[in-house]
């Protein structure tokens, strides 16, 4: 009987000190995927607040701005997105995905709104800050393809298809 206390004791304690705590930042990305847009916007403003990271803040910045695209508020979305493009530095190496990352998103808004110049323009800057052998460059080649068409320019357009 002792043997069994000691074992459930000491069980109950590992689990104790191995339970993971979440963020604010997990706790958007969790409502993110389940599609809680505004429990989502919540949790990662509140992170704002709880780092100093200039990575992480960005990242935050990006979730809000796409949680804005969504929903229909554009403009919102460009000045979010905008508030952690400025806070990245594109020298960092770690910086640039989450850059380019934004810009993508950006050039999709401008998409939206049908600024075709810029989200061609938003679209090479998310580019050429991509790695190598990134798989997202692929969304942003096609999308720049999808601004040229609209834009008129099928030309091009096709030789980017």
């Amino acid at each position: 009987f002792l043997l069994t206390a000691v074992f459930i004791f000491s069980s109950f304690c590992l689990s104790a000190q191995e339970k993971k705590t979440y963020t604010h930042f997990n706790r958007g990305e969790y409502f993110f995927y389940y599609q809680k847009w505004d429990s989502a916007y919540l949790m990662f403003e509140k992170y704002l607040g709880e780092t100093s990271d200039p990575l992480a803040k960005a990242k935050s910045y990006s979730y809000m701005g796409e949680i804005q695209q969504i929903i229909g508020d554009m403009y919102g979305a460009q000045e979010t997105l905008m508030k952690g493009v400025r806070i990245l530095d594109a020298s960092q190496e770690p910086h640039k995905e989450a850059l380019a990352i934004m810009y993508n998103i950006l050039g999709n808004i401008s998409l939206e709104l049908k600024n075709y110049d810029e989200a061609i323009s938003l679209f090479d800057n998310g580019f050429a800050l991509l790695p190598v052998r990134s798989d997202y460059g692929v969304e942003m080649v096609n999308s720049k393809a999808i601004a040229l068409q609209r834009k008129g320019d099928h030309n091009r357009a096709v030789s980017i298809y």
